[in-house]
C-alpha cells in the first residue's frame, strides 16, 4: 500500500448566490451569482447560498486501486447558529465560473452520490488539518487517477430547500492558503486479473470461445476435452 497527500489548486474556490430577499431566488440562482477562491459553504439570512469547489491533482495515483480517501480542512469560521449538515458530491466543474452553482431545482439532484458527508455540529476553527470531512467509499471511486479530482460541498438545508432562520455556514482553507484542503489517498497497483469459461460440450481442434480469452481443446472423441486457461494482467 502507499500513502499520497495532496492539496487542492487551481480552480478551486466557492460561488455563491446574490443575496435574495426571496428565500427559493436564492437556493435556485436566480437573482445572481458571485464567486471567490476562498473555501466557504452552507447558507445565510436575507437570503444567500454558499456552495464550496475544490479541485486537486491526482495524477499520481494513475492505475493504482484506491481503497481509502481522507478528506481534511483547516476551519476559520463557523457561522452556524444552526447546525447542518455538509454533502460532498463528485462535480468536474474545470475552469470555475458562477455557472457551476448548483441551483436547488435541477443542479443539486443531479450531482448523484454523496461522497463525504459531516455536520457543521464540532466545527474546529483551531489552525491545522482539524476537521475530517467524512469521505466515504464513494469518493475513493471518484479519485481520478489520470488528471484532477474534483467536488463541490453544499448544504444538506440547500438541497432540501429549507429557509434559514438564523446563519448556517463555515469557512475554510481551500487553497492559496496555509492550509490548503488535503485529500490523503491509500493506494496500491492492481493485481493480475484472471478470466476463466469453462466449454459447453465437445469443442474441435478449431474451436475458440470468442470471449473471453480461452484455449483450444483435445477433439480426441476417446478422451475429455483437456482445457488450457489464458489470462491477462492490467
Amino acid at each position: 500500500m502507499s500513502t499520497t497527500v495532496v492539496y487542492a489548486s487551481g480552480e478551486s474556490g466557492w460561488v455563491r448566490s446574490n443575496v435574495e430577499a426571496v428565500y427559493l431566488n436564492a437556493a435556485r440562482g436566480a437573482g445572481g451569482l458571485a464567486s471567490s477562491d476562498a473555501g466557504r459553504v452552507g447558507q445565510g439570512t436575507s437570503f444567500v447560498c454558499y456552495q464550496g469547489f475544490s479541485v486537486w491533482d491526482t495524477s499520481a495515483i494513475g492505475t493504482d486501486t484506491v481503497s481509502n480517501v481522507d478528506f481534511d480542512v483547516d476551519g476559520l469560521t463557523d457561522t452556524s447558529t444552526t447546525d447542518f449538515v455538509i454533502e460532498g458530491y463528485a462535480f468536474a466543474f474545470g475552469t470555475l465560473t458562477t455557472a457551476d452553482y448548483r441551483d436547488s431545482d435541477t443542479g443539486i439532484p443531479a450531482l448523484g452520490s454523496i461522497v463525504c458527508s459531516r455536520s457543521s455540529s464540532g466545527w474546529d476553527t483551531g489552525a491545522g488539518y482539524l476537521n475530517d470531512m467524512g469521505a466515504n467509499a464513494a469518493f475513493a471511486s471518484a479519485i481520478n487517477g489520470a488528471g484532477d479530482t474534483e467536488i463541490v460541498l453544499i448544504s444538506q438545508e440547500h438541497r432540501n430547500e429549507s429557509e434559514p432562520t438564523a446563519n448556517e455556514y463555515v469557512i475554510y482553507d481551500n487553497t492559496g492558503a496555509t492550509y490548503d484542503a488535503r485529500l490523503t489517498i491509500t493506494h496500491a497497483a492492481s493485481g493480475p486479473t484472471y478470466t476463466y469459461a469453462k466449454p459447453d460440450g465437445d469443442i474441435t481442434t478449431t474451436g475458440w470461445t470468442p470471449t473471453p480469452l480461452w484455449s483450444k481443446v483435445d477433439d480426441d472423441p476417446a478422451s475429455p476435452d483437456a482445457t488450457v486457461i489464458t489470462a491477462t494482467a492490467d
